[in-house]
């Protein structure tokens, strides 16, 4: 009796699991789909909330493909970029002249494309004693975008004084000495400012002080205005 007592519910069970639709069953996962996942990530990058957009679209894999992974990586960046300007500006909450929380806001405004905004934060970093030779390559750079080389020079020229081993500040003044062409600086002014770089005299002698203009040349013409350059040139 026993035996028949087991035998039969194990002969039901055998019974309907061979029946259709009565075998192993699968429940759904309670996790969001990746399609989910990227939804959300791309409402949250629409948002600017560019933490949840980095979270949620990092986790998509390659099968979400090229597009939906380099905005998830454009999150990411602007995610860190907000974060670190966030504490520079509370760093310059607590002490507005302090030099350094003005260079890293003046280099996330370069990075972020920002130049104007990076040119006069570099600057007033340098004014307080900034030290840091990259923010001084980038305020180089900043003026060289505008065509400003002497400028550009002289902030290359601090980057290579702050630190001699500083590659880019060297291989910036080889390149802008070639494209803006030989520079010489001047003496620096009573006001104790940074030395300002001119283009060098011409060889040889040249008309006396005072003399006429040569014949063929227009008086008081208008200078060019100054050459863009293009970074990528460098």
């Amino acid at each position: 009796m026993k035996f028949r007592t087991v035998a039969g519910p194990v002969a039901l069970a055998l019974v309907l699991a061979g029946l259709p639709g009565c075998g192993i069953m699968k429940f759904s996962p309670s996790e969001p789909s990746a399609k989910d996942g990227i939804a959300a990530g791309n409402a949250a990058y629409d948002k600017k909330d560019y933490a949840t957009a980095c979270r949620e679209l990092s986790k998509a894999g390659a099968a979400a493909g090229a597009e939906t992974l380099t905005r998830a990586g454009t999150a990411c960046a602007r995610d860190g970029g907000m974060k670190a300007q966030q504490a520079f500006t509370a760093a310059l909450s607590a002490n507005a002249g302090f030099a350094p929380a003005m260079e890293g806001l003046g280099l996330e405004a370069f990075a972020a494309g920002d130049v104007l905004r990076a040119r006069d934060m570099l600057e007033a970093a340098a004014r307080a004693g900034g030290t840091d030779p990259r923010a001084a390559l980038a305020l180089g750079d900043a003026y060289l975008l505008s065509g400003q080389c002497d400028k550009a020079l002289a902030a290359y020229q601090e980057a290579r004084k702050r630190d001699a081993s500083f590659a880019p500040a060297g291989a910036r003044l080889d390149a802008v000495r070639l494209a803006c062409g030989a520079r010489k600086p001047t003496p620096v002014g009573a006001n104790g400012s940074p030395a300002a770089l001119v283009p060098s005299a011409p060889a040889g002698p040249g008309p006396a002080a005072g003399s006429p203009p040569a014949a063929g040349k227009e008086a008081g013409k208008p200078k060019a205005a100054p050459k863009t350059i293009d970074l990528n040139d460098i």
